[in-house]
Formats: structure tokens, sequence, C-alpha cells
């Protein structure tokens, strides 16, 4: 397994939205690293953290791009929402899973991440946000006070080995 680096194809276009893609690859990249490591109850803990800081995470992201599609009456908005939903169900099943004490294995945490996360900025996010600047110009989608309106509470994940 190879850590994800960032690059420009990545980028959706709103500051906020690219940052906060941005600090979920950063901490995809720093679970990968500890997954070979891992044994025994420390590697389930491990893996409790790891779930539960996603869960932490991607309700706050998914939170913000929820009322971005508001704000603009994203037409696919029930598609989109739905494709946060499932991806929250996945993580959430995988974190039940752990916490019963079952093996939960690096594959089955970093597939879900790795090719969601790619699927899901490269097509559904790059099509959503093509929509919204085409709804209004450039200048004011990137003007500061859309970003202060569209702000949520300031969340950097903290994750603990």
């Amino acid at each position: 397994m190879s850590p994800i680096d960032w690059d420009q194809s990545f980028c959706v276009g709103h500051a906020m939205v690219d940052d906060q893609h941005k600090e979920f690859l950063d901490l995809f990249n720093k679970m990968e690293l500890l997954f070979p490591a891992d044994t025994g109850i420390q590697y389930q803990n491990h893996r409790l953290s790891i779930l539960k800081t996603l869960m932490e995470f991607t309700e706050k992201h998914f939170r913000l791009e929820n009322k971005l599609m508001q704000e603009y009456g994203y037409p696919d908005v029930h598609n989109h929402w739905r494709s946060h939903k499932n991806f929250d169900i996945n993580i959430y099943t995988l974190y039940r899973r752990a916490l019963a004490g079952e093996f939960v294995s690096d594959l089955s945490i970093y597939l879900l991440l790795r090719d969601k996360f790619r699927k899901h900025i490269l097509k559904d996010d790059k099509l959503m946000f093509q929509r919204f600047i085409s709804l209004k110009p450039q200048r004011e989608f990137l003007k500061p006070e859309f970003s202060l309106v569209m702000s949520v509470d300031s969340f950097s994940p903290v994750f603990q080995p």
C-alpha cells in the first residue's frame, strides 16, 4: 500500500473544501503508515482510533459540502448526499465491527478510503463545484465573506498512535 500524494487533480476550486480534502489525505497517509506495525490489542485500538477520527472528520466535512449544495440549489443534491451517507455507513460499520472485537483488516479500511476518496473527489465533487462556479462568478465564489458564511467549526483531526 502506498500513500496518496496531493496533486492539482484533486482541487475542486474552493479553498476550504480543498484544505479539508488535503487534511483527509494527510490523515489517510498517517494511518496507512501504521498498518504494518500494529499487532494484538494495540492493533485493535489503532483501528478504533482511526475509524472514530474518520467518522468525526467526515461528519464535519460533509456538513460543509451539504451547506454548499443547499446554498447553490445543486440539482443532484440527493445523489451527492447519498454518496456521503454511504461513506459514513461504511466507516461506521467497520468501527462497530472493530468495537465488537471483530478483526477489521487493513485492506478493508485502505480500499474503502482510497477508492471512495478518489472517486468522490475526482468525479462527484469536481462535477458539483463546476456547477457552483457556473452559477456564480468565480470572483464572488472565492470571496472571503463566502468562506466565512460557509465555514464550519475548525476541525483538525487528532490521530494518536
